[in-house]
């Protein structure tokens, strides 16, 4: 605060100004990314294409395993066909990193952000976290519904990796 400002608000007034910590930042950006509805969206979109393309590429798949050449039975890779929905699941996610950033400018809304926090740095690692853990959780349970869903689409049709664990 300058002199003018302690003159005209007096020096009981500063006291009370708390500078934002970085957890302060951080719930602040959580608010941000739930409270805007293309974060709904874009999740939405990519649990359904990483399940559900990942089970019909699965089953597919799967059902013409029989037809496969030797070679291409050889290579079969259950999981990595389990996990195929997954490479266009992750444009929702690149998406979503998009609308994370530019949803405050759009709106002029970084001006506010910035003039509470002004240590740039420190807005964008809050923001930077909250979106890696928010997709990351994602992410980690989409891989293991899809692998699980597919698994059990493939299952009787052709090998499996739990089928080829003996037991």
């Amino acid at each position: 605060m300058t002199d003018a400002m302690i003159a005209l608000t007096g020096p009981d007034h500063r006291a009370a100004f708390r500078a934002s910590t970085f957890g302060d930042v951080l719930r602040s950006e959580w608010t941000k990314l739930r409270s805007v509805r293309s974060t709904f969206w874009a999740l939405t979109v990519t649990v359904v294409l990483g399940v559900a393309l990942g089970a019909v590429i699965s089953a597919a798949t799967a059902h013409g395993y029989a037809k496969f050449s030797v070679s291409d039975k050889l290579s079969w890779d259950p999981t990595g066909v389990s996990q195929a929905g997954m490479a266009i699941a992750q444009l929702a996610i690149a998406v979503l990193g998009v609308l994370c950033i530019s949803s405050e400018y759009s709106s002029g809304m970084i001006r506010t952000s910035l003039i509470a926090v002004p240590k740039r740095g420190r807005v964008l690692a809050a923001k930077s976290l909250v979106f890696a853990v928010v997709t990351f959780v994602v992410g980690e349970v989409v891989s293991f519904v899809a692998f699980f869903v597919s698994q059990a689409l493939i299952s009787g049709h052709a090998p499996t990796r739990c089928s080829a664990i003996p037991g």
